[in-house]
């Protein structure tokens, strides 16, 4: 890890005082556990994982980058320490509580739910109270950041906590890249990167849809 931490950041850490607790009970936080109320069930799993990992070590800071907010309120207030969180992405968006009102058919709303409005109508209050209790494990966050503007927006009017919030871009090393673009060698082509995780919500085939028909015309 931290041969990879040199690798892609250029951040060096000092090998005596960085220490790795390894957790057992990871497996409580895969989505293939819940396939129902996975947001709900992954959640409550990420605080039996904390607990796991309060137990075996209480941090000066706790600092938390992999999104798992309800374990925030496990640290603020059993452990009394201050709680700190970098987000990559919001465990629930307004865009997913549009996308069940609209009654779309997505990634986060099967085509059954979509189809009744019975069902819309309940999952949309699941989601509603999700994102309630979303917020209040928010606001045991003394500092909070995001990794962009879109991820910022979606947290600010979830959490309301504007006042905490701050963009802090990923690290990334450009020095390789001005190699390539100094390079006179290089042609003169157009080229288009598209640089995402593999996600539902990242709608690949919406992207090269849409470039196919942009060479269409």
């Amino acid at each position: 890890m931290i041969d990879k931490a040199s690798e892609r950041f250029t951040i060096d850490l000092d090998r005596q005082r960085t220490k790795f607790i390894y957790l057992r009970l990871r497996f409580l936080v895969l989505d293939k556990y819940y396939p129902m109320f996975t947001l709900l069930g992954q959640s409550l799993g990420s605080m039996v994982l904390g607990l796991e990992a309060m137990l075996k070590f209480i941090p000066t800071v706790y600092f938390e980058t992999t999104g798992y907010a309800f374990t925030y309120p496990l640290f603020h207030y059993f452990a009394g320490v201050p709680v700190c969180c970098y987000t990559h992405y919001p465990t629930i968006s307004t865009d997913m509580l549009e996308t069940v009102v609209q009654q779309t058919h997505s990634f986060n709303n099967r085509r059954m739910i979509s189809r009744s409005r019975f069902l819309t109508s309940c999952k949309l209050k699941y989601y509603k109270l999700f994102a309630k209790l979303y917020s209040l494990c928010g606001r045991c966050a003394c500092c909070i950041m995001v990794n962009s503007t879109w991820t910022q927006g979606h947290i600010n009017q979830i959490w309301s906590l504007v006042y905490r919030t701050r963009i802090v871009y990923p690290p990334c090393d450009v020095e390789n890249f001005k190699e390539i673009f100094n390079d006179k060698q290089h042609d003169e082509n157009f080229y288009i990167s598209s640089v995402a995780q593999f996600r539902p919500e990242k709608n690949h085939q919406l992207q090269v849809r849409s470039f196919a028909r942009f060479l269409q015309k």
